[in-house]
């Protein structure tokens, strides 16, 4: 019986421990890692990820307040998902959030260098946040014709593929 105890406990304790974590799943290691240097003209389809069961995709600007956020998407953002300003002021990079039912099931940070979403956000609505149900989580990349600031570093921003 105790021993029964001891493996619930364990089993209940794996369980809220591994929700709403940066994710070390390698399908999502292999997905982020194909999104690092991406070229315009790429497809990013996300609709595909099913490693983990989830329906909405949340994209959170480099700045940003997390009472909004939590407020705008409905959901309790994870403790380390922060903004961090660079030296132009215009943020680093972008949280990506994959929720199921509103959960944070998974997340990672990714460098506005790789890929910037400011232009299909303000195409989509008029705050930054993006909230997107999976089945519209398909994306196709292409070059701004900006330059980050205090590099050579061309923007590739993403719109939504049909």
């Amino acid at each position: 019986m105790k021993a029964l105890r001891i493996l619930f406990i364990i089993t209940f304790w794996n369980t809220l421990s591994c929700n709403a974590q940066k994710s070390n799943d390698s399908c999502f290691i292999s997905m982020k890692d194909s999104l690092v240097s991406i070229d315009e003209g790429k497809v990013i389809d996300l609709t595909k990820l099913n490693c983990i069961k989830w329906d909405e995709l949340v994209l959170i600007p480099p700045s940003f307040s997390r009472s909004f956020v939590e407020e705008y998407a409905k959901i309790n953002l994870p403790k380390d998902v922060d903004y961090s300003w660079v030296t132009d002021g215009e943020g680093k990079g972008w949280w990506v959030l994959f929720l199921d039912k509103k959960n944070v099931i998974s997340y990672f940070f990714l460098n506005r260098v790789d890929v910037d979403f400011t232009k299909l956000s303000s195409s989509l609505n008029q705050i930054d946040v993006v909230l997107l149900p999976k089945s519209k989580a398909k994306f196709i990349t292409f070059a701004t014709g900006d330059i980050f600031f205090d590099s050579k570093e061309k923007v590739i921003d993403v719109k939504l593929k049909n």
